[in-house]
């Protein structure tokens, strides 16, 4: 669910997101969209896990000896880990509203 990926575009680069403005726009987009809570909540779960388990930046690095995305693995380590040390946080401002 695309809903589900809008923390990444609220956070600085290293990490931490900016929750206040990630709740008012999941909430918008959710009476615009009709979502539930329990479904968003579900989609950023699922989201959460897909970048624990992305590793695209390593295969391009290791696999194919291209080095123009590691600039990217240090931004999306940080995002990860950050959004898992706040994932109630995360998941209550994406459901908020």
């Amino acid at each position: 669910m695309r809903t589900a990926t809008l923390p990444v575009m609220f956070g600085n680069g290293d990490g931490p997101l900016d929750l206040g403005l990630v709740a008012a726009f999941a909430g918008g987009y959710r009476k615009a969209c009709g979502l539930s809570p329990g479904v968003l909540a579900e989609a950023a779960e699922r989201q959460r896990w897909e970048r624990i388990c992305d590793v695209w930046q390593l295969k391009m690095h290791y696999d194919k000896g291209d080095e123009s995305c590691d600039h990217l693995f240090r931004a999306a380590s940080a995002l990860i880990g950050w959004w898992c040390r706040h994932r109630e946080q995360v998941t209550d401002a994406l459901t908020a509203g």
